[in-house]
C-alpha cells in the first residue's frame, strides 16, 4: 500500500513520463493537443501504418487514465489515430506503439 501511495504521488507530480520516437519513416500531420485517440490491447484488424513508439522514462502508470494523460500530448503530436498499447507482468500499462489509421 505505501509503495502504490508513492507511486501515486509521483505521478500527480509529474515524475511519469514517457518518450515518443518515430520509428518509421511514415509520417503524419500533427492533431490538436487535445486530440482524440484510440488505445488499443491487440493490433486492430484494420489497414494502419506504424508512426512510433512510447517508452516509459520513470515510473510508469497502471491505470488507463494516467496512461492516456501521459502520453496524449505524444500522440496527437505524432498524429496518431491509436496506441497499441503493452503491459507489464502485473498487468500495467507499460509502453505502446503510436499508429495511424490508413484512410481508404
Amino acid at each position: 500500500m505505501k509503495r502504490h501511495l508513492l507511486c501515486l504521488a509521483f505521478a500527480a507530480a509529474g515524475c511519469s513520463t514517457y518518450r515518443y520516437e518515430q520509428s518509421t519513416s511514415i509520417t503524419a500531420p500533427p492533431k490538436p493537443a487535445n486530440c482524440s485517440f484510440d488505445i488499443l490491447t491487440s493490433r486492430p484488424d484494420r489497414p494502419y501504418d506504424e508512426l512510433g513508439v512510447l517508452d516509459p522514462q520513470r515510473a510508469a502508470l497502471g491505470d488507463l487514465a494516467s496512461f492516456r494523460e501521459a502520453i496524449g500530448a505524444d500522440v496527437c503530436r505524432a498524429g496518431g489515430d491509436a496506441v497499441v498499447a503493452e503491459f507489464s507482468s502485473q498487468g500495467y500499462y507499460m509502453s505502446g506503439t503510436v499508429i495511424r489509421y490508413r484512410r481508404q
